[in-house]
């Protein structure tokens, strides 16, 4: 935000110098970032006219002007093709400086005498592009020898505001920087006057029809009607003004709508109103695919989620950002249709930004604008339009608000300003502070008599009688409410709902001092009691608050029970040999249909992002498999082939009748290519489906995991044949095997990928944060091993859970060894496992064993095994 020293100073009494007045804008919070001279260093040019022009005798393309400058006439020699009998232009005359350095002084020219220079736009620092002589617009108030600088509003200072989010909303203004500045003074702000002579017997209202389709998207939507105009230069003072705020000057209805926009910051956009078709404004969505040509002559196609202004026929805007070439003002335009709306700032910005289609209005819109300023700044245009551009204001706005703002109502304690700030301010100063800004303070006593004289009826403005009625006075003077009456009606309602809620919290507080504060509609910052402490803070000085630290509860840290287990699960992961990774949450919708997921599957049931930047990052992940698989990808193709890569992340799922969906953890591991190289006394070790296996079964060992077993899957994204899932206390927690071939072809992995994806968050839920102490044994083991040969369908899981079923002496159960083949039946196959026994109060004998290893056999034979040995 660009803002002008001298402009300041046509809303508050200044009697800082700017170095002085930007050091305490900063103290203030609002922090200016730069300050400089609007000077470039030009000093003695000044308003030339040309009296006379002819060609120079010895040159075709000089040109010999006699040049007024203020009680004499110069001879001026210029070369530029674009000057005229009667221009007013800038002269540096002899002892002038220029901006580059130069003192100007007479010379010849071809034999003539040039007493100065007529000045382009480059010469005089206020460019770097020119086609000729820079050529003042034709303003009576304009005289020969007055001071260029002075006209063209150079002798200024501008200040760069660095505004932070709580200052954007008023500080986009002038007259909202002009409110601080007050506020620093002691002063008070003089806002523009904004009223309008109407054009008798006409009425707006008749003109124009006006529907906002989409209130989310549009609060509010006014209009005013100029007829009579005509589209040309502005004055020298608006030009300066418009360049002050750091905008080229167009014409003077492009730079009135400019200048109302940095004064009020309300954004306004002005309409050919005779090119208007149908002599109607549609406030609505875009239609699909709907074609729209643009102000810079872009055809763009436009969607649903763009909000449109369409008369009768189609487009004519794109709310907020641009205006379209259909009803453009041109130099022909005599008639003017003024906008002032209120746009839904997200909204907004996500069009300017898809768009790419950045302005002053765009960024006003996306930072808030205050909804009960689009009538002042509509009367504010029409004004300067009628004025400068000499045409008639048509009687009566069109107003169609649907959502009416009301000013918020806050009880501020001064205690509870005190305890935040470690000072010890009365409510005097407190109220001095908050009125300095704007607001509207008042007792509680005055909010109690508003709520015992109840809510006045719901009727327009002017039938309202406010005696008696305090604070609803000031709520109606601190922001403008709206004329139509079924608006109005909707104000009030809400109006007095605020008031009700205030004076609820005041009976709550009992007898404590506050103070009732209305804050205005502009002051979008403004809505809890913790925000005037920060005014007040700032209005008292952030220096003079005691450095001290706060007296807080002193606690110990530490982690939660969940950030312990999953740090144990990285640990123990990482110490397994694998890399952590970390994925973005934001996915490509078609790595469903790689991972050969069916139709039905709930992990198709995505989120979609509703402005997505590319369609490869547009909805939010159910899995992290597919990054896990984009990880893998991206190192094989540096050549990094041998990977473990392990991830624990949210994922995210829809949940029926909520907005936010369930972020569960889960976690994926991933092999591919050796787990170990070759060595000269060791094979490579490839990764393999129990690699994987062995991995997931010391993590489940690290956390503790009670009540985990392994059993069949039929996962469509792993191998048929080599896949598993894991089941914990009794439910599927997710599958880990040999990833499907077709998934590798379709990720183009160059060989076998072993992966595993759990739902975390139930691992957590069965381990067990602190394990278990068990006595070291004092007595000795006993081993015993067992063969035999069973069906190859019946899983290993069964048969180790038959042998731990036969007795407490058994202590361990390990396969050790698996034969299919010669000797074997087919659809059969040989296990060998051994067995641990061992008593906790004696040692075993041969007998002790042999009774509970008979009770092994035993328990296979009935299990359908035929025994070896």
């Amino acid at each position: 935000m660009q803002v002008s020293y001298n402009w300041l100073k046509d809303y508050v009494d200044v009697d800082l110098s700017p170095a002085e007045l930007a050091k305490a804008l900063t103290n203030r919070g609002v922090v200016v970032e730069v300050f400089a001279n609007a000077n470039p260093g030009m000093a003695g040019v000044v308003v030339g006219k040309v009296v006379e022009i002819e060609r120079h005798p010895d040159s075709d393309h000089l040109w010999v002007c006699q040049v007024d400058v203020g009680g004499k006439v110069l001879q001026i020699l210029t070369g530029a093709q674009n000057v005229r009998q009667g221009d007013l232009v800038p002269a540096a005359i002899p002892g002038s400086k220029l901006p580059d350095g130069r003192t100007m002084e007479a010379k010849k020219l071809r034999g003539l005498e040039s007493h100065g220079m007529l000045c382009s736009p480059i010469e005089i620092g206020m460019g770097d592009d020119a086609d000729g002589i820079l050529i003042l617009p034709p303003d009576p108030s304009l005289e020969p020898g007055m001071d260029a600088a002075e006209v063209l509003g150079l002798n200024d200072w501008i200040f760069e505001l660095d505004l932070t989010a709580n200052y954007a909303s008023h500080c986009q203004a002038m007259v909202g920087v002009a409110q601080e500045v007050a506020a620093i003074l002691g002063e008070s702000v003089d806002w523009p006057a904004t009223y309008t002579e109407d054009e008798p017997n006409t009425n707006a209202n008749r003109m124009i029809d006006i529907r906002i389709a989409e209130p989310d998207l549009c609060s509010r939507y006014t209009a005013r009607i100029v007829r009579g105009v005509k589209v040309g230069e502005s004055p020298a003072w608006l030009q300066a003004r418009v360049r002050a705020a750091g905008m080229r000057p167009i014409n003077n209805i492009v730079d009135i709508s400019n200048f109302v926009m940095m004064e009020l910051g309300q954004p306004l956009h002005t309409f050919d109103y005779a090119r208007i078709r149908g002599r109607q404004i549609i406030v609505r969505r875009a239609a699909p695919g709907e074609p729209f040509k643009t102000l810079d002559g872009q055809d763009r196609v436009l969607d649903p989620d763009i909000l449109v202004i369409a008369d009768g026929m189609g487009p004519v805007a794109m709310a907020g950002v641009m205006g379209g070439l259909e009803s453009e003002v041109t130099d022909g335009t005599t008639e003017i249709l003024i906008e002032s709306a209120h746009f839904n700032n997200i909204n907004n910005r996500r069009t300017s930004l898809r768009m790419n289609l950045p302005s002053e209005a765009a960024r006003r819109f996306t930072k808030g604008v205050d909804p009960s300023g689009c009538v002042r700044a509509a009367d504010r245009a029409a004004q300067l339009i009628a004025l400068i551009a000499g045409g008639k204001v048509v009687q009566g706005v069109v107003d169609v608000y649907p959502r009416p703002a009301v000013p918020a109502v806050i009880v501020c304690r001064t205690a509870k300003v005190n305890a935040h700030l470690g000072l010890q301010l009365s409510a005097e100063r407190i109220s001095e502070h908050l009125d300095g800004l704007g607001m509207i303070v008042l007792a509680p006593a005055d909010l109690a008599r508003d709520l015992a004289t109840g809510m006045p009826e719901p009727e327009a403005e002017e039938g309202d009688d406010l005696s008696g009625r305090p604070v609803w006075t000031a709520m109606h003077q601190v922001s403008p409410v709206p004329k139509d009456a079924a608006a109005y009606a909707g104000w009030a309602e809400t109006a007095w709902e605020a008031l009700e809620a205030a004076g609820d919290q005041l009976e709550s507080l009992g007898d404590v001092e506050a103070l009732v504060v209305v804050a205005p509609t502009r002051r979008l910052d403004i809505a809890k009691e913790i925000d005037l402490v920060e005014e007040v803070a700032r209005s008292e000085g952030y220096d003079k608050i005691p450095l001290e630290l706060p007296v807080l509860e002193s606690r110990r840290g530490g982690r939660t029970s969940l950030a312990s287990i999953v740090l144990a699960a990285r640990q123990a992961l990482a110490g397994l040999g694998l890399d952590e990774i970390m994925t973005y949450s934001l996915t490509n919708p078609k790595v469903y249909d790689k991972l050969r997921l069916p139709t039905e599957s709930p992990d198709r049931r995505v989120l979609t992002l509703g402005n997505p930047l590319y369609e490869e990052q547009s909805t939010l992940r159910t899995l992290l498999l597919p990054a896990v698989l984009d990880n893998l990808k991206y190192n094989a193709n540096r050549q990094n082939r041998d990977l473990g890569v392990f991830e624990i992340g949210n994922v995210y799922r829809p949940v029926a009748g909520e907005v936010l969906p369930a972020e569960p953890r889960a976690l994926a591991i991933a092999l591919t290519g050796n787990q170990a190289g070759a060595g000269w006394n060791s094979p490579e070790q490839p990764a393999d489906f129990f690699a994987l296996k062995g991995i997931v079964e010391q993590l489940l060992d690290q956390l503790d995991v009670q009540g985990w077993s392994v059993g069949r899957s039929s996962h469509g994204s792993f191998h048929p044949g080599r896949q598993a899932e894991l089941i914990v206390a009794g439910r599927s927690v997710g599958v880990f095997g040999e990833v499907h071939p077709d998934v590798v072809t379709a990720w183009d992995l160059p060989g076998r990928v072993y992966a595993a994806e759990f739902d975390f968050d139930g691992l957590v839920a069965a381990a067990r944060p602190q394990r278990a102490y068990h006595i070291v044994p004092k007595f000795p083991a006993i081993t015993r091993d067992v063969a035999l040969m069973i069906g190859e369908t019946v899983p290993a899981v069964m048969v180790a859970a038959a042998i731990k079923s036969v007795g407490e002496l058994i202590e361990e159960v390990t396969l050790f060894d698996r034969y299919q083949g010669e000797h074997v039946k087919p659809g059969w196959v040989s296990l060998a496992y051994r067995i641990t026994y061992r008593a906790a109060d004696r040692t075993l004998t041969d007998a002790d064993v042999e009774a509970v290893h008979g009770k092994v056999r035993a328990a296979l034979q009935a299990l359908g095994a035929e025994l070896r040995s």
